[in-house]
């Protein structure tokens, strides 16, 4: 069965956060495993997957007066930002399924200093704006998804990453399957989560 987590409602202190504001919080998913690398099975060791440093990441998922919240916090130790699309460079791609069974894509393109990442959405009707910072080795995402993001029902994360051409590897939340969203993240929306009050009534489980 697919892994769920509930969406709990978020008051940030600026509608920009940072890496700080959540380096101590219990990330709601991580990505460690499901890795497609096609260096593998070849004798050059330096581009296979190196382990945690080399690509993972970890990710908090937050409702916002009923938007979604995605932010991602991804260990890269070489930072090549993607141009045109997730396959061209490091970059983050975003699956939400929706309540009526569509999906979108939302590819998030880095840009290469601190700033705004460009968000390009394929399939269904989300779209999101997305906010990049990078200290150290750990570039730091955080995607607000718009349209009626407060419908989507399942997630899927992929990070792409490219130390050099052509593309190294990919990670993914879910593992590789023909199966429309299968293992997918359920996301679990408090009640009425358009509206904050009851959002937090719900999640604090008061009537």
């Amino acid at each position: 069965l697919a892994r769920a987590a509930t969406i709990e409602p978020w008051s940030p202190k600026s509608s920009t956060s940072a890496l700080s504001d959540w380096d101590s919080v219990q990330p709601d998913v991580v990505l460690m495993e499901h890795v497609i690398n096609p260096f593998a099975k070849m004798p050059d060791a330096t581009k296979w997957w190196r382990g945690s440093k080399d690509l993972s990441a970890r990710g908090w998922i937050r409702n916002l007066d009923g938007q979604l919240i995605v932010c991602l916090a991804v260990t890269d130790d070489v930072h090549h930002p993607a141009t045109d699309s997730a396959e061209t460079g490091d970059a983050i791609r975003l699956r939400l399924a929706t309540a009526d069974g569509k999906s979108t894509d939302i590819d998030v393109l880095p840009p290469s200093t601190d700033g705004p990442a460009t968000c390009k959405a394929s399939g269904g009707r989300l779209s999101a704006t997305a906010s990049f910072s990078r200290t150290g080795e750990v570039s730091f995402y955080q995607i607000n998804v718009g349209g009626a993001s407060a419908e989507s029902r399942q997630m899927d994360i992929v990070l792409f990453d490219q130390d050099e051409v052509p593309a190294k590897q990919q990670m993914s939340l879910a593992p590789q399957s023909t199966v429309p969203f299968e293992g997918w993240q359920r996301l679990v929306w408090p009640e009425a989560a358009a509206t904050p009050a009851a959002a937090t009534k719900a999640a604090n489980g008061r009537d």
